[in-house]
């Protein structure tokens, strides 16, 4: 009898824990407490609401500046079988200009002649594009060269394009630390926003919006992300995690891929994005979304 009981009350609560994991709640946007979890901790996963879509044209492919970069550096590397780095564990000065004179990544210190370009880390997308593949597996440091690995030269192969995509995108946003190259004191929580921001973009980003609109939503489903930054520091935590997040997502990622387009207006302030690729590339998968739907009647 008491094991019939303890039976009924597990029952109860399993019950009651999965009503409350998939009641759509207004701080996210009415999604449910599972569809946040699975947008932070299984992005771009089998489970998670956003998926890549099935096959992405090469014609998208192609409008997409990280990956073409990170095409023609491995390339580079695979044509010459190994890339002699600087004694420095750096890319020679003649690769990272010729990255660079590709035009597909234009960033303002340079461009403005604030940063002269003379060696790898003097261009962050050049670095990153160095990191990723390391971070990825596509390729190994070895006796002061650098050589793709066999999983980077199977990916190299153009029939492997969106197999590419994928491992570099996903390295970028889970792997990589955003904030390698800032000053903000945050160091992981940022990043489980990750997913959040691409269901919001698919959903809203057919209109123009200020990068604060996005990183708004984010903190509004996530407002203990304020305890990670400097609450002596002379901005307000909430302003540090507004620019955070604008120099971490728009500026810094999502626009080398070509799936925002950033913008900063020199008086009046706002920035703003735009979803240019991302419909072409991401899908929301209705049927992954795990919160109750309600049924209405007029």
């Amino acid at each position: 009898m008491q094991d019939d009981h303890l039976k009924e009350l597990n029952h109860r609560i399993k019950a009651e824990t999965e009503k409350y994991n998939r009641t759509p709640v207004a701080d996210f946007d009415f999604l449910s407490p599972i569809d946040m979890h699975n947008l932070a901790y299984k992005t771009l996963e089998p489970d998670c609401p956003v998926r890549f879509k099935e096959k992405i044209d090469d014609s998208v492919l192609d409008r997409i500046p990280f990956l073409k970069m990170t095409e023609h550096l491995m390339k580079k590397i695979d044509a010459e079988g190994a890339l002699k780095l600087t004694k420095t564990g750096n890319l020679p000065v003649k690769i990272v200009k010729e990255l660079y004179d590709l035009g597909l990544i234009k960033e303002d210190m340079i461009e403005k002649g604030i940063q002269k370009l003379y060696k790898e880390k003097d261009s962050l997308s050049i670095t990153n594009v160095k990191l990723i593949l390391e971070l990825s597996g596509l390729t190994k440091k070895k006796t002061g060269k650098l050589s793709l690995t066999k999983k980077g030269e199977k990916l190299l192969k153009p029939e492997n394009r969106n197999a590419l995509l994928q491992e570099i995108f996903k390295t970028y946003g889970i792997k990589f630390n955003l904030g390698y190259h800032d000053g903000y004191e945050d160091e992981g929580s940022v990043q489980t926003l990750f997913g959040y921001t691409l269901y919001q973009l698919l959903l809203n980003g057919d209109e123009n919006r200020s990068t604060r609109y996005y990183s708004t939503k984010m903190l509004t489903a996530h407002p203990d992300t304020l305890v990670y930054f400097d609450n002596s520091s002379i901005r307000e935590p909430v302003e540090q995690f507004h620019s955070c997040y604008k120099v971490r997502y728009m500026q810094r990622f999502l626009n080398w891929f070509n799936l925002v387009e950033y913008s900063e207006e020199r008086f009046s302030g706002p920035s703003f994005v735009q979803t240019v690729l991302m419909k072409e590339v991401f899908e929301i998968r209705e049927e992954n979304l795990r919160y109750i739907k309600q049924e209405f009647t007029a």
